[in-house]
């Protein structure tokens, strides 16, 4: 090699390998030379121990052709010195990783506590009633205060995890493990947003997921899930339907994917689905389906690892008036619990049979006239709709009283209206009285049941959708001037995904159980019914009605509790019955 810069860069960058790796460097060695003379190039050997950068520098400042190493001394220089500051930077940048690191298990701790904290508050007043002095109610008052100093903690900690790492990357830009730590924040984050219903929130950190997204977290992102289906008959056909947004309300548009079952982990866009089930002298079904991110909808019950096939009933053991709730998971509750919904969750809701409609004022006079006729004229008046006065006496009656004794006529209410200023009792009377006219177990719905029946499984607000508008339910906006009750067959926009109607508006329904602050237990996540211990007890009425501000009286959420032996204009009932082979 000629004396000059060239070879003093040369030498330069022999002493430098030999500095790093403790090895004599083959291209000073005379054969080394000979091979570069031959136009053969000899790499350098990795070794973990010699940063990339540094390697790189080595090989450019002893590169056999003279014009590809650097111009001078000065130069191979202030390359070094540029990839010391990076390594000082990177250091430093590592240093602030270490420190976001120590705050994670801190972060784990305040989250258990808060969670602690508002199990203890909520177990506490289920056990007082809500008309309880206000002294036994102070504890659970001072965990909820507690509880929510942790989420104000647990916000802050957080913001400082993330600013160390933001910190770590101004330091390094591109540092991978501040990148790597902050995309798994984030991912969890989304997370927990989704499992809670915060779309908002949801959408917001999807958007930062995807800025530190390296790849790893990208079958999240694209949240493609699946769906096993299998049915009883073996073999239905399937119409799939795919849920999207037209006229603010949820429509199924057909999805060009006709199966035959039985569905088995069939690879699907997450989202809400409708599925059509048909089979040769059974009738239709449908079924509806939400694949959550990532999530594999099987319908296996709880503690169970075998799917539970979807029952299609015979042909001719439903009426028109029947509608289908196969068993199967659904989302209930809502995160921010207005209204007095219950907390989100994900619960298992034993298949059943509703009404399409609430009972009418002429199903009801019928099951009345028919007590007459059987000698129960004291138990016909106790039961029959009023709107003031004793129990047994006609002043307030809504049903007119026939010279005979017996309720042939209705004043003022449309045989097509829904019956309404009736007790608990009554309702429930009514369930029995029919349940032995059709030999079919028809009861009062659970409340579940009933959320189920009116929301479907994708934890929609409203029966039809996420959206409101006056014109989808009967509500006070619908006449503004004149509200009032509508016949049960009007709004068919007011209709579930199963085809249950005016669960959002027209009239509130009673259901069975007995009101709990925190909703009937849920063991191993199965619905259940509150039984309620005496008929005093106030009850669980769900559903919007022809009085109320449509938005918020129309969410599938809502619930109240009313003393069961409250008449109100506003409120009716419904039937439904389990699903069993036996009663199809």
């Amino acid at each position: 090699t000629d004396m000059g810069p060239p070879a003093d860069v040369f030498s330069l960058g022999v002493v430098l390998f030999q500095i790093l790796t403790n090895q004599r460097c083959d291209r000073a060695e005379p054969s080394g030379i000979r091979a570069a003379q031959a136009g053969v190039l000899r790499s350098y050997p990795h070794s973990r121990r010699v940063p990339a950068a540094l390697r790189r520098i080595c090989e450019k400042a002893t590169s056999p052709r003279p014009e590809d190493r650097y111009a001078d001394a000065h130069v191979l220089a202030r390359a070094i010195e540029r990839w010391l500051e990076g390594a000082e930077r990177r250091a430093q940048a590592l240093e602030l990783v270490e420190k976001a690191d120590a705050v994670r298990p801190e972060l784990a701790r305040m989250r258990h506590k808060r969670t602690q904290l508002r199990t203890l508050a909520a177990q506490w007043l289920e056990r007082v009633p809500p008309d309880r002095p206000v002294a036994e109610k102070r504890r659970a008052w001072a965990w909820e205060r507690e509880a929510d100093k942790e989420g104000v903690a647990i916000e802050r900690t957080e913001h400082h995890y993330v600013e160390l790492l933001t910190s770590a990357l101004q330091q390094k830009p591109g540092l991978p493990e501040a990148r790597m730590r902050l995309a798994a924040f984030y991912r969890d984050a989304h997370a927990r947003a989704e499992q809670v219903g915060d779309r908002r929130e949801a959408a917001r950190l999807e958007a930062s997921l995807y800025a530190f997204d390296d790849g790893t977290h990208s079958e999240w992102l694209r949240g493609d899930g699946s769906l096993t289906v299998v049915t009883e008959p073996a073999g239905a056909r399937v119409q799939l339907y795919r849920y999207e947004s037209h006229d603010r309300r949820r429509v199924p548009v057909p999805v060009p994917l006709p199966e035959e079952g039985p569905i088995i982990e069939r690879s699907l866009a997450m989202g809400s689905y409708l599925l059509v089930l048909e089979a040769p002298d059974h009738q239709s079904v449908r079924y509806p389906v939400w694949l959550s991110r990532c999530h594999h909808w099987s319908g296996r019950p709880p503690g169970s690892d075998t799917p539970q096939a979807i029952v299609l009933p015979r042909q001719g053991s439903l009426t028109h008036d029947d509608c289908v709730v196969s068993a199967g998971w659904c989302m209930v509750g809502d995160g921010a619990r207005r209204w007095g919904a219950l907390a989100r969750a994900r619960v298992w809701v034993d298949g059943f049979v509703m009404k399409r409609f609430p009972v009418t004022n002429a199903a009801y006079l019928e099951f009345l006239q028919d007590l007459v006729g059987l000698g129960q004229e004291r138990r016909a008046l106790e039961l029959a709709p009023r709107v003031s006065g004793r129990q047994g006496s006609r002043r307030g009656a809504i049903f007119e009283r026939s010279p005979a004794g017996g309720f042939d006529s209705v004043a003022g209410a449309d045989p097509l209206g829904p019956v309404v200023m009736i007790p608990h009792a009554a309702a429930e009377a009514y369930a029995h009285w029919y349940a032995q006219r059709t030999g079919l177990p028809w009861r009062l719905p659970g409340e579940l049941e009933w959320e189920k029946a009116a929301r479907g499984v994708d934890g929609r607000r409203f029966p039809w959708g996420d959206r409101f508008d006056p014109t989808h339910a009967n509500c006070r906006e619908t006449r503004p001037l004149v509200p009032e009750l509508a016949l049960v067959d009007t709004h068919p926009v007011d209709e579930s995904p199963y085809g249950v109607r005016g669960l959002g508006g027209n009239v509130r329904d009673w259901c069975a159980d007995v009101f709990l602050r925190n909703g009937p237990p849920m063991p191993r996540q199965r619905a259940t019914v509150a039984a309620a211990h005496n008929r005093e007890t106030t009850r669980v009425v769900r559903g919007g009605c022809w009085a109320d501000n449509g938005e918020e009286g129309a969410m599938t959420t809502r619930r109240e509790s009313i003393p069961a032996d409250a008449r109100a204009p506003w409120l009716g009932f419904r039937l439904v019955r389990s699903q069993s082979n036996s009663t199809l």
